[in-house]
């Protein structure tokens, strides 16, 4: 018998802050960098998240928790020259460079040409092939490391390139088009587009010309999207702007990487504070119990989050050739009954950084 929950529509973000802190020193490797996250995609199967993206996320959460005055355990100088020292290696995405600069335009910033010499030798006009989610943390950080660094040279090129491809990216739909070759065509993951959102709100910030207005678009879509109990699905068909997979659901998007977008606009467009934007409140009683299996995925006493809801049994051909005809056909998809919904606990440290870029010194 499922205990039945008390919804609640808001976390302070000291809560959150304190969860993150709290778990990120077990999370770290001997070396300095964080471990890789294993993360569950459904049937058992799982998936290993580079340890050097979820460092470069744990470094600009700290950076962020550092900014507001908040103490760590973790020395932020240790894992940056040891972040630092892996963005020579071939494992590096120029999406983990694009976190990385980010982080580093909030620390000394003595790095940052540095990393702008390895994006621009990464990219090497090929920044239009790269999956929405890294055209986004590139836009995101060297719009940060402009702003805070200075303009001119390298960093006004490199911008320039990758907001243009973001701009580009834009569909009728109002959302982005992902490139990613896993979820082909216009399928996308919903963190991928929560993250373009967050990019086009910094460019706003820095005028860029037309952003403002696939800003908007992008964030109406998003809004158009949010489920009744508050969540928003896994997968998109961008194109059409519609759900082709409500699951899984990360905990993170909900209650972290949407509220850090839509903060970002909702306070831009409406002057409310990010907790106190409706969207952003509903997204969190979604993790607080309003979900499908009716758990709270937020352990304040425990100080972890879990990481998500998961199908109990990932679909085959069949069952992905009917998702994407439901899109086209403007079904929404009908969700798992409970008992075929599974929770993954999994502690990640790429969901601790997440948390404190959204909500450290709220």
């Amino acid at each position: 018998m499922r205990v039945k929950q008390v919804l609640k529509s808001t976390v302070e973000p000291a809560v959150f802050e304190r969860i993150a802190l709290t778990r990120l020193p077990e999370l770290q490797k001997s070396g300095g960098l964080f471990k890789p996250a294993e993360l569950s995609e459904g049937g058992g199967e799982r998936t290993a998240v580079s340890e050097l993206r979820s460092s470069a996320v744990v470094l600009l959460g700290l950076t962020r928790a550092d900014e507001v005055g908040l103490d760590t355990e973790i020395s932020i100088g240790s894992l940056r020259t040891a972040l630092l020292n892996a963005t020579h290696g071939g494992e590096i995405t120029v999406g983990d460079l694009g976190l990385a600069i980010w982080a580093e335009s909030r620390a000394d910033g003595s790095a940052v040409g540095e990393l702008a010499e390895e994006i621009d030798g990464r990219i090497g006009g090929r920044s239009g092939k790269l999956p929405l989610e890294q055209v986004a943390w590139l836009a995101s950080g060297l719009s940060e490391a402009r702003l805070r660094v200075g303009p001119g040279g390298m960093l006004d090129t490199l911008l320039e390139e990758v907001a243009r491809i973001l701009l580009e990216r834009t569909l009728e739909s109002g959302f982005l088009s992902d490139a990613h070759h896993r979820f082909g065509g216009g399928m996308s993951p919903i963190g991928a587009q929560f993250h373009g959102l967050a990019a086009l709100n910094r460019l706003v910030r820095s005028e860029y010309p037309d952003s403002a207005p696939i800003r908007d678009r992008l964030l109406g879509a998003l809004l158009d999207l949010q489920r009744d109990d508050g969540a928003w699905p896994g997968v998109i068909d961008a194109k059409g702007g519609a759900t082709v997979a409500p699951y899984p659901m990360l905990t993170v998007n909900q209650v972290a990487v949407g509220p850090m977008a839509l903060g970002g606009s909702g306070e831009a467009l409406t002057g409310q504070e990010s907790l106190d934007w409706e969207p952003v409140k509903r997204a969190i009683s979604w993790a607080t119990g309003g979900n499908g299996l009716g758990f709270d995925l937020i352990h304040e006493e425990e100080a972890r989050i879990d990481h998500a809801i998961l199908p109990r049994r990932r679909l085959g051909p069949l069952g992905r050739s009917v998702g994407k005809a439901t899109s086209r056909l403007g079904r929404r998809p009908v969700d798992p009954p409970p008992e075929d919904l599974i929770l993954d606990p999994a502690l990640t440290s790429e969901d601790m950084g997440w948390l404190l870029e959204a909500w450290a010194g709220r």
